[in-house]
């Protein structure tokens, strides 16, 4: 959503900076039935700040499963099936009660993207979460874990999908392939 609303689905920040927190310990009580508690590998839960070229920063913080959007008009609180601003009657022009409706009921809020995806492999229709979309969010989830386990900022080239000067920051980009699964040389 975050990449979606900024407008860069087709690009990526260029400066990722892990910071180390005072304390991760309430990050493990919060995470703790989603990965291993803080130990060693505390730094994954270390906050990271991106910056795109034009300024725009993106802060990656554990907390409540909000997306905040800070502006100089209010601030956008957003997840699935939900948004608030403040001050409110911000935003305007949300979708209507039958579209909203679709995304609400327990274990159904994905059906309009399944629908959606079976129409464009039967009709042709138009993907409403293109692939490119798909990779680039997950590309600036990849750079935050890149950037946690160096513990070290990282310069990106969002057009080659390269860090700059960084040849051990390549290296974690991928890993091995198992026999059969290789991508073509």
């Amino acid at each position: 959503m975050v990449q979606y609303a900024l407008g860069r689905d087709r690009s990526g920040p260029s400066e990722i900076v892990a910071t180390e927190p005072e304390s991760v310990d309430i990050f493990g009580q919060m995470w703790n039935q989603k990965t291993p508690l803080p130990g060693k590998e505390s730094h994954r839960f270390w906050p990271v700040r991106m910056r795109y070229d034009d300024g725009v920063e993106l802060h990656f913080a554990h907390g409540p499963e909000f997306i905040r959007f800070h502006g100089e008009r209010g601030t956008l609180k957003m997840r699935r099936n939900y948004f608030e601003t403040d001050p409110p009657g911000l935003a305007v022009g949300g979708p209507d009660a039958e579209t909203a409706a679709k995304w609400n009921g327990a274990g159904h809020v994905a059906r309009p993207h399944l629908q959606n995806w079976l129409y464009a492999i039967r009709d042709g229709a138009t993907l409403n979460a293109p692939v490119e979309s798909g990779h680039r969010t997950v590309s600036i989830c990849h750079l935050a874990n890149i950037a946690r386990e160096l513990q070290r900022p990282l310069r990106w080239n969002p057009i080659s999908e390269t860090f700059i000067d960084d040849a051990a920051a390549d290296m974690l980009l991928e890993r091995p392939r198992r026999a059969g699964f290789e991508l073509p040389a």
